[in-house]
């Protein structure tokens, strides 16, 4: 053999170690940086993991780190199963809370989208918004019902000093209809004419 292709040899598998050398830094600069997410709070999907070290698939990371891709699987599916069973159980306390709010409401508390918790938990969120429909409708019939008792303790307080109750009167002095509308307002008035035998003015 000829120095020069004793050279070129030499050459050859120097290029071969430094490049095993090169591989085996890569490969080692790799792993370290699937452990350090594996520690990331909250856990990264495999997807994820894959776009924040460069790689366009999972294929060489599953090929060369298949147990470190597992975990990182498995961490994420566990956080996401707690962040459900989590979610669900914060939907069941406000379903249990003394005043009713509303399914947009809970979702603002919650940082999520209403939307997102009805596909979610469809059952849970039903009984929410059904809750919450029938404490505005008991709400609105007890505030009618406070408001008819004013308007007819007005009526009475304006007949007594001479005045007409007419419902204009009345609106007046009580700064408002008291959540009723106006033909529940004459009802209410009608009632209490016949009772004192007024007739319209």
């Amino acid at each position: 053999m000829t120095q020069y292709g004793t050279i070129s040899t030499r050459s050859r598998k120097g290029f071969s170690d430094r490049r095993k050398g090169f591989v085996a830094t890569r490969r080692e600069n790799i792993k370290r940086k699937l452990e350090q997410l594996l520690q990331l709070e909250p856990p990264p999907t495999l997807d994820e993991a894959i776009k924040s070290l460069g790689f366009k698939d999972s294929n060489y990371l599953r090929t060369y780190y298949s147990d470190l891709c597992r975990s990182i699987v498995r961490r994420n599916h566990e956080y996401r199963k707690a962040a459900y069973n989590g979610m669900q159980d914060r939907l069941r306390a406000i379903f249990h809370e003394g005043e009713p709010i509303s399914l947009r409401a809970a979702a603002a508390r919650l940082g999520k989208n209403p939307a997102y918790l009805g596909s979610r938990f469809p059952q849970v969120c039903k009984a929410i918004s059904r809750r919450y429909r029938r404490y505005l409708r008991q709400r609105s019939r007890q505030r009618k019902k406070e408001g008819a008792a004013k308007i007819r303790a007005t009526a009475l307080e304006l007949h007594a000093k001479g005045v007409y109750p007419s419902a204009k009167t009345i609106v007046r002095v009580l700064g408002g209809p008291q959540a009723l509308t106006p033909t529940e307002i004459g009802d209410v008035l009608r009632k209490v004419r016949c009772n004192l035998k007024l007739h319209s003015p």
